[in-house]
């Protein structure tokens, strides 16, 4: 997902400036790296729902907990992509963290909410999640 947005911004940034690029990105256009950012950011939320869910993953935490942090990984990767279409596009994925203040708000809900899952009030949901 950050690698296709990387270098999404890379040929619109490139082509707005009528720059030399990379030989590997003239064979390419936006519309194609706009399809792998969208695959890849449902891949992302598919399978990170799907290792919350697992049973390796419910072993390990004592239960299925972690299901409650999707909101946070939708909101989080929905971020990023619309990141990646704005003005404010920022070309270095680091950088978009540590500036959009969206997906900080994410990953920090993201994190406070797992450190409550696994050391406050545990991760078995036997009563809402069947």
């Amino acid at each position: 997902l950050m690698a296709a947005g990387k270098r999404r911004i890379e040929i619109v940034t490139l082509s707005n400036d009528n720059a030399e690029t990379r030989p590997s990105l003239n064979r390419t256009s936006i519309a194609f790296f706009d399809t792998i950012v969208s695959g890849a950011a449902g891949a992302t939320m598919v399978f990170y729902t799907l290792y919350t869910v697992a049973p390796e993953t419910s072993d390990k935490f004592g239960g299925r907990g972690l299901i409650l942090t999707m909101p946070f990984v939708v909101y989080g990767v929905w971020s990023y992509v619309q990141m990646l279409h704005s003005k404010q596009a920022i070309e270095n994925p680091t950088e978009a963290l540590l500036q959009n203040k969206a997906i900080q708000a994410a990953v920090f809900a993201w994190g406070l909410l797992v450190l409550l899952i696994i050391y406050g009030f545990g991760a078995d949901l036997s009563g809402f999640i069947q």
